[in-house]
């Protein structure tokens, strides 16, 4: 499966991508964590819609604007795109440490 792993910054411990929000706790060392999620979505957004872009213009290169152009497209565009997108997110995620939650618990 495809899904980024990243690493916390302070205890190098892993972050599955569904558990990334605006603000979250690691939970390797229960440190506070910030992330600018919503910027790399937004980046690895506009990079797999402008990669899948230049495939449709080279692809109409090719087959010239037929159903070929689209099928292919349509079959390959997914997996570059989703790539692309994937590759992103590894990229521009950033995390930043705020602070570490207290673990006094009441009984």
């Amino acid at each position: 499966m495809l899904e980024p792993i990243f690493t916390c910054p302070v205890c190098n411990g892993p972050i599955a991508f569904w558990a990334v929000r605006p603000v979250f706790i690691c939970h390797q060392c229960n440190m506070i964590l910030k992330s600018n999620r919503e910027e790399a979505l937004i980046k690895s957004f506009w990079i797999a819609v402008s990669i899948e872009a230049l495939l449709l213009i080279l692809l109409f290169f090719i087959f010239g604007a037929s159903l070929n152009t689209f099928i292919a497209w349509e079959c390959a565009g997914c997996v570059i795109g989703y790539l692309s997108g994937w590759f992103g997110v590894k990229h521009f995620m950033e995390f930043q440490p705020i602070r570490r939650t207290s673990n006094t618990t009441t009984q």
